[in-house]
């Protein structure tokens, strides 16, 4: 059992949590690992403390793919934890490749999601498990932004990011530029102009853009349509999570009524 904080397997666990090791995941909680191995990755290494041993079956299936497993002390796994109550049970893996470019390129009607400048875990997450229920087709981050597989992104995405085609790297009007020229239409989220969720024309290849907490950080072309939830006064604005649900849920609900229409005639 690895007992000191000082233990190198422990200190390594810090740097992908804290993302020092940037091409590691840090996976935590038993709820995820089941995801996580149902998605079809495969950790590195996992770390689980003794009261995790009651869980056999999946530790039986981790030990399974081959990847070191490695007891914690509740100290040890306390430290290491990126929870005030930890789970028992982390895993460590590569993340997966940023392969949005050939899905785009692949779907047919393609919806993407772009977050721009979303400084929150919790909301990045939110979103892609929101974008994966909807069938949307990636989610990009710009430059700046939370990380997509950062843990509380992960624990918010709730196993969808380990799914979810995404990418990050750009700044928003990069991220423009080049879905444009893909040929996807640009359209943003805006909480004070433009046209009605449920008018928008959901069934053309679409980027869709949602601003920060600070809202957009580029000043978006013409060319970018405008979509707004309409609501009552004195609201003006909603938590971006559940804007994206709004959103996406009617993109999904468009399409499928297209989709219907096309297998009547």
């Amino acid at each position: 059992m690895i007992d000191r904080n000082s233990d190198p397997a422990v200190r390594r666990l810090r740097d992908v949590r804290d993302g020092r090791e940037e091409s590691f995941m840090f996976v935590e909680g038993v709820r995820l690992a089941e995801e996580f191995l149902a998605s079809g990755l495969r950790p590195t290494e996992f770390f689980f403390s003794p009261s995790l041993r009651k869980t056999d079956d999946l530790l039986a299936r981790l030990e399974q793919t081959g990847a070191p497993g490695r007891l914690l002390s509740n100290k040890a796994m306390a430290f290491a934890s990126d929870l005030a109550t930890p789970p028992g049970l982390i895993l460590t893996a590569p993340r997966p490749p940023a392969r949005w470019e050939a899905v785009v390129r692949a779907a047919a009607v393609p919806l993407v999601v772009v977050l721009d400048g979303v400084q929150s875990p919790a909301n990045a997450g939110a979103v892609l498990r929101t974008a994966e229920a909807a069938g949307a087709t990636a989610v990009l981050q710009s430059s700046g932004g939370a990380d997509l597989l950062g843990p509380k992104s992960l624990r918010a995405s709730a196993g969808s990011a380990f799914r979810m085609p995404w990418g990050s790297g750009r700044s928003g009007a990069r991220w423009a530029e080049d879905l444009a020229a893909a040929g996807l239409d640009l359209a943003a989220a805006d909480p004070k102009e433009g046209t009605p969720y449920d008018a928008f024309d959901w069934n053309r290849p679409t980027a869709l853009f949602l601003g920060g907490e600070t809202g957009f950080s580029f000043t978006a072309p013409e060319s970018v349509a405008k979509i707004r939830i309409p609501m009552r006064p004195p609201v003006e604005s909603l938590n971006i999570a559940v804007a994206a649900g709004i959103l996406l849920m009617q993109a999904a609900r468009r399409r499928i009524l297209l989709v219907n229409a096309q297998q009547r005639t």
